[in-house]
């Protein structure tokens, strides 16, 4: 047989690139990259098909127009493609074509090999579709690297907080990495470029001074994905994490207005760049709070020197001429250049606030708190979050709420700073948590009424495991990893100051308990029409606000690595989890279907040869091949996402009647933890630890 790969270009996320974005290759065919599974079949005639489908609905969008397509084998080779929309690509053997000749209803015909006419179903497109997939490897494998903008690394603030995050993951997940720096802009792009050819991915550049750089270098590498700090740019292989400093630089200044003797403060940026300024305005909003008439003087290093983040005697300079002018507390946001503004504090008896890590006990009795960035953490989230596919948006904003930033407190500045001066800190951080206080980007602060809310909440869980989501209650250290849903209601829990009790019950026993007001909310994966008549969820235009849910995941197709292939290639029936909306649109559509909502069960059935294909949750799937030598060494994931779920809290009406403003504002906290490092930060104990044997036992063929 001969097997002539057909460069089909396709929208697809892939096993090791979870999130990649498809306009990232926009009609860029990389069909070296893949190879397929599938052997071509001799069909010895011409098909010629034209076929123009979207089924965004049922897997991921599909934008395919074949013209003309003659058979190989019989000399003509391919007479002509178009591909429409934007696209990764794949090699697909021309026997594949047996599977859209199938006799089933439907609109659209074809010519078959024996000459008959036969029909292209939208059922046929969807199992196409999945076969698509079927063959996708990865050329790279997962080799972070970082790229600083700065000569100074080990600077005792931001450069060594990064590298920190970097080297944890390394460590803890035992993987090489990298890391150059440089502050030249032309050496800048050649290391950029360098690290793209040696294959690392991905590629970790902070800091905004050389965005453009990246921005230029990005683009033209869109199989790379590049995660920025600090700032963001609008390309789809380009994720960004963004900090909230104003909120922790507002608990700073309302600090440093309560110690403040002489109504004078300063303020030492680094360059005129946005991370600098919230720092600086929510300095201002914090400190003007407390004390409408208190003074902040402000200088820039970038007036004085060409390198403001890693020139400790400018920011001495500056320091000085702020310490000669009547400040006595002096916040100096200019990276590894702070500490020489703590030591002009120091010779003159005031006091300094450090920035990004915890500096306090660099000069002991003066340097009274410092604003932390907790790049460190952040950094080892964005890696876990891009190694396992867990980006849901492009860009991580992250505020106290995330933890993403903080205020530093331990026994170095314990003794300069009082009851009453720690008390007004804490009120205000807990204002900020519970959304009575909001701090913009630029520092303005706008506060509203606390809403009445409940002492305490009853909540509905899920009764079967879906790890790593939901744990099994009974199970060896359930307390401490009891899945990721409880760890992000429990994070909103402590943020909010309300109690929650959790219930596990089936679905629709919840649904009963919910609809009589035995409880106050319950926990579902999906929204049914039932589920919509007898409770309330977060909406907008009046449709489920997927923004604003618990928690959103991909689901990924596996099958049998001794499948059957060529013409007796066959992807149903096919095992999916119940209740989903990929289940419901394939059912719909005509595919013969296994729901089973235990995964456990649907690899047993895979492995039985009772499904051909399984679609699971790819967190939850993976765990278990990892943990079963069986599964490993015979079953395949080929393709990481062909459908995406979403999972809501739902509340009973009459407790939405009576805390209206909290179930809003519940809803915003949870689409806000959902991306924190708080909570991804625990993540990472579901995968490193092992499971109860018989959880992941799988039948073997033979039984």
């Amino acid at each position: 047989m001969n097997t002539h790969p057909l460069p089909v270009c396709f929208p697809v996320r892939t096993a090791e690139h979870g999130q990649r974005s498809i306009a990232a290759h926009r009609t860029r065919c990389h069909a070296h990259q893949y190879h397929s599974i599938l052997e071509a079949v001799d069909i010895p005639r011409y098909v010629t098909a034209g076929l123009h489908v979207s089924l965004e609905p049922v897997l991921f969008r599909i934008n395919l127009l074949f013209h003309t397509i003659a058979v190989p084998g019989h000399g003509e080779g391919v007479m002509a493609e178009e591909f429409h929309g934007s696209a990764w690509a794949l090699p697909l053997p021309t026997g594949l074509l047996s599977l859209m000749l199938c006799p089933l209803p439907g609109t659209m015909t074809a010519e078959c090999h024996a000459g008959s006419p036969m029909k292209l179903t939208l059922a046929m497109i969807t199992a196409l579709t999945l076969s698509l997939c079927s063959g996708l490897t990865v050329a790279r494998t997962f080799a972070p690297a970082i790229l600083f903008n700065s000569e100074v690394v080990m600077d005792n603030a931001y450069n060594e907080q990064l590298l920190k995050g970097v080297q944890t993951y390394a460590q803890r997940k035992d993987c090489d990495y990298v890391y150059k720096a440089t502050a030249v802009p032309t050496t800048y792009r050649r290391y950029l470029e360098q690290l793209v050819a040696e294959g690392r991915d991905p590629i970790l550049t902070p800091g905004t001074y050389t965005r453009e750089i990246v921005r230029e270098v990005a683009a033209a590498h869109p199989d790379v994905t590049f995660i920025t700090i600090d700032y963001s740019l609008d390309l789809p292989n380009v994720h960004a994490i963004l900090f909230r400093e104003a909120e922790a630089s507002y608990l700073a200044g309302v600090l440093a207005a309560h110690k403040s003797g002489s109504g004078k403060l300063g303020f030492i940026g680094g360059m005129p760049i946005p991370a600098i300024h919230e720092f600086e305005s929510g300095f201002m909003a914090g400190a003007l709070s407390v004390d409408p008439t208190i003074e902040v003087e402000r200088l820039y290093l970038s007036d004085l020197t060409d390198r403001p983040f890693d020139d400790p005697e400018a920011a001495y300079r500056a320091a000085r001429s702020l310490l000669e002018k009547g400040s006595d507390i002096l916040f100096a946001a200019t990276g590894s250049s702070g500490q020489g503004a703590m030591r002009a504090a120091k010779e003159a008896g005031a006091l300094a606030i450090g920035v990004d890590s915890n500096q306090n006990g660099l000069y002991p009795g003066t340097v009274l708190t410092s604003v932390l960035k907790n790049l460190d953490r952040a950094v080892y989230v964005a890696l876990v979050s891009e190694r396992w596919g867990l980006w849901r948006q492009p860009v991580k904003q992250l505020g106290l709420a995330q933890g993403g930033v903080g205020l530093a407190m331990d026994n170095h500045n314990a003794p300069l700073i009082s009851e009453r001066q720690r008390q007004a800190v804490t009120r205000a951080r807990e204002a900020i948590l519970k959304g009575h206080l909001v701090v913009s980007n630029d520092g303005v602060a706008s506060q509203s009424q606390l809403p009445h809310q409940p002492p305490r909440m009853r909540v509905i869980l899920p009764a079967r495991e879906q790890w790593p989501y939901i744990t099994d209650p009974n199970g060896p250290n359930a307390d401490k990893r009891p899945g990721l849903f409880i760890d992000a209601l429990n994070l909103a829990s402590e943020q909010l100051g309300v109690e929650f009790d959790y219930d596990r019950q089936p679905l629709r026993r919840g649904s009963y308990t919910l609809s009589k007001d035995k409880a106050d909310a319950m926990l579902v994966r999906s929204i049914d029409a039932d589920l919509k008549a007898r409770t309330i969820y977060p909406m907008v235009n009046g449709q489920p606000d997927a923004s604003r849910a618990l928690m959103q995941w991909d689901l990924a197709v596996y099958r049998r690595k001794d499948g059957p292939t060529g013409q007796d290639y066959r992807l149903m029936p096919i095992g999916v989890p119940p209740g989903t909306r990929i289940a419901d649109n394939l059912q719909r559509h005509g595919v013969t279907l296994f729901a089973n909502n235990n995964l456990n069960s649907r690899l047993g059935m895979l492995m039985r040869e009772r499904v051909n294909t399984v679609v699971a949750d790819p967190l939850h799937a993976d765990y278990l091949i990892d943990h079963s030598p069986t599964l490993q060494s015979e079953v395949i994931k080929t393709a990481d996402s062909v459908g995406r779920e979403t999972s809501y809290l739902l509340v009973s009406n009459n407790f939405y009647r009576n805390y209206p403003q909290f179930c809003e504002e519940l809803w915003n906290r949870l689409s806000e933890v959902r991306e924190s490092v708080a909570l991804w930060d625990r993540a990472d104990r579901y995968f490193t630890s092992d499971r109860p044997a018989q959880a992941t036992r799988i039948p073997t063929v033979s039984e």
